[in-house]
């Protein structure tokens, strides 16, 4: 089994579903990681901060016995401003080489717009036509944005 999760930012794997990734490893899935945003000096941060998040980054990389990192580095809180073309061709390459059979994606109903862009590119990428590799898709919820998102189904 080929499992791919894809965060929105380094750290909603682990906070969304880090404990599945454990026991998926466990029972020998081969494990993807598609981080999708990054710090950058164009962005206000410093190189010796950029250098500190890919250490960390790499320190998880291990913990959870990711064997395929993918980071796409574009620009966190900013995912909405970039055309949907655009995010499905960053992330059909990544479909492509890894082909997962199962992605677990952050639920589109989070407040955040990066974590509702990232959905709505996974969800282009796993219609059954187009990565015919992919069997299941499990939306996981980020514990520090979903329960701050207001829903229209729910009575107030």
């Amino acid at each position: 089994m080929r499992l791919l999760v894809v965060a929105p930012h380094p750290d909603d794997e682990l906070l969304g579903c880090g404990g599945t990734l454990l026991r998926r490893k466990e029972e020998g899935c081969e494990l993807g990681w598609l981080i999708v945003t990054g710090i950058s000096e164009e962005t206000g941060w410093s190189s010796d901060r950029i250098k500190q998040r890919d250490l960390e980054i790499e320190k998880v990389r291990e913990g959870l016995g990711v064997e395929n990192l993918y980071n796409l580095r574009l620009p966190t809180t900013k995912l909405d401003t970039i055309p949907m073309a655009e995010m499905i061709r960053h992330f059909s390459k990544v479909f492509q080489d890894f082909c997962p059979e199962e992605v677990f994606v952050p639920h589109r109903g989070d407040v955040h717009t990066d974590h509702q862009v990232v959905f709505d590119a996974v969800g282009a990428c796993c219609k059954w036509f187009r990565y015919p590799s992919v069997k299941r898709v499990l939306a996981y919820e980020t514990l520090s944005e979903t329960e701050f998102g207001l829903n229209p189904q729910a009575g107030f």
